[in-house]
């Protein structure tokens, strides 16, 4: 699923340390001021400016891996998957809690319309993410990220049930709150139209306590879900 987006990542670093040969010999510092203005998601940024050379060549070698055979890469605990768990519970997250049921139901050209409006950049990394939006449902999204943090590290599953559609603003606030709670997990939010009203909070298939979900019914209601 994430292979174009692998590749044009892995692409424009090995781009910019061709320009910058000399990048793993400076300090921390100086890589963050080196990469400043390069159009790359912040959480590479960072794993890029404290890595060690060495080990970004072992990264790589993990990354080819996973392209040639997701299944059999072993994830756990590296670098830069966790970086790739940090963007796409993060920033990809945020983008993809704009986009409500209706936009699946779009033409095509509609949807690279709303696509193109939210991921403005034309890099090329940025295309593989439009991509991703249009080429793959909700269903199929959530699903193929939380296997992906589950392996990386472990995150726990955490599904939010509710008897209607949330708009984006209480999703953002549900998952912010979530993700405090369970860091690096990807919350998958559910329609259950069964529910009579309020949520239901699943983490590892377990209902969460009702403590929990008190706190979290205080920026949400009935009205508004």
């Amino acid at each position: 699923m994430l292979n174009d987006f692998l590749t044009a990542l892995t692409h424009e670093m090995v781009r910019f340390l061709a320009a910058h040969p000399d990048f793993f010999e400076g300090k921390e510092d100086a890589r963050e001021k080196a990469l400043q203005n390069v159009r790359m998601p912040a959480p590479f940024k960072h794993y890029l400016a404290h890595r060690k050379s060495e080990d970004f060549m072992e990264d790589m070698r993990l990354v080819v891996s996973y392209v040639n055979s997701a299944k059999l890469a072993k994830l756990e605990g590296n670098a830069f998957f966790k970086a790739v768990v940090e963007f796409f519970t993060g920033a990809f997250a945020a983008k993809l809690d704009k986009l409500n049921s209706d936009f699946y139901g779009f033409k095509e050209k509609d949807q690279w319309t709303v696509v193109q409006e939210l991921i403005k950049s034309d890099s090329h990394v940025a295309g593989t993410l439009r991509e991703l939006l249009i080429r793959r449902t909700y269903q199929e999204l959530s699903a193929g990220l939380v296997t992906l943090t589950q392996r990386v590290v472990g995150a726990a599953y955490v599904v939010v049930q509710t008897p209607r559609e949330v708009d984006s603003e209480l999703k953002k606030e549900i998952r912010h709150d979530l993700v405090k709670e369970n860091p690096l997990s990807f919350p998958v939010f559910q329609i259950n139209k069964k529910l009579i009203g309020g949520i239901r909070i699943f983490k590892d298939g377990d209902v969460n306590d009702q403590s929990w979900v008190n706190r979290v019914q205080q920026f949400i209601s009935l009205s508004s879900v």
